[in-house]
């Protein structure tokens, strides 16, 4: 993201397009804190492989909303 140029994220509700933009500011923040934690140790980040990012976009919808009968028991 960068400064002033907005961003537009969309949910079901307003509440979960909000709560998307707050996951995504905070993702940024995570990602830049591990590079420069990464860079002052002269070390590298270690990311998802580029296929496990391509399944979890196939499959978004049905790992974020999965029905009840795949989910997991409560306890």
């Amino acid at each position: 993201m960068m400064e002033n140029h907005g961003v537009t994220t969309l949910g079901a509700t307003p509440a979960e397009a909000y709560h998307r933009l707050n996951t995504l500011a905070a993702e940024i923040r995570r990602v830049m804190q591990a590079e420069m934690l990464a860079r002052a140790a002269g070390t590298e980040v270690a990311y998802l492989a580029p296929d496990a990012v391509d399944f979890m976009y196939r499959n978004a919808r049905e790992l974020q909303y999965a029905s009840r009968d795949r989910q997991a028991p409560p306890m």
